[in-house]
């Protein structure tokens, strides 16, 4: 090869390098391996383990906003991340999250009969994950957050939402040790503030 061939394959070389780097996928602001688990006090979280050993945290801030003519206040988990981890994820296709919404009137309390099983209703939001920088750790943003609850001014209560995550590695349903099935469970999203 000649030196005037050698410099032309080291800057498409550079170049594919460089093209590589800015297709990354970005990976959750609110991810850490070290102290708490934390990226500051404006992030709440949920963590869940699943039979199997898998690691299933869902990462947001509560964001508020008026709809309509400013009547109906609505709170909002977003951004909204997801990771599921475990040592063996490494070897693994592919990560696909299934999660079942349920709105509850606040008078009454989130009711335990209600719940979904196994989704048998379907999903109310779904989200394939992605491989994060960490080979053993997917992750993924869902787009839209989910509603943490509303409340119509004038009207003497307010509604929450309880959501049940399913998660799903190459084909094996992940097992919540508390309930047996395949739905891990968060009652509210306000519960877990700062957890």
């Amino acid at each position: 090869m000649t030196s005037h061939e050698i410099g032309f394959f080291l800057f498409v070389t550079s170049m594919v390098a460089a093209g590589c780097a800015t297709d990354a996928r970005p990976d959750d602001p609110a991810y850490s391996q070290s102290g708490d688990g934390k990226a500051d006090s404006t992030w709440s979280h949920l963590t869940f383990q699943s039979v199997e050993g898998t690691s299933i945290r869902v990462d947001y801030q509560i964001a508020s906003s008026t709809q309509g003519s400013g009547a109906l206040y609505v709170q909002t988990a977003t951004p909204l991340w997801i990771n599921v981890q475990r040592d063996d994820l490494d070897s693994a296709n592919g990560v696909h999250v299934w999660i079942g919404d349920q709105s509850y009137a606040s008078k009454l309390g989130y009711d335990e009969s209600a719940q979904y099983f196994d989704l048998h209703d379907g999903p109310d939001h779904n989200i394939d994950l992605y491989r994060s920088e960490d080979p053993t750790r997917f992750t993924g943003q869902l787009a839209d957050g989910l509603e943490a609850s509303n409340y119509t001014e004038g009207d003497d209560e307010a509604w929450y939402d309880a959501y049940q995550f399913a998660i799903v590695i190459d084909d094996q349903w992940q097992t919540d040790p508390i309930s047996g099935t395949h739905n891990f469970l968060a009652k509210s999203l306000f519960s877990y503030n700062n957890q």
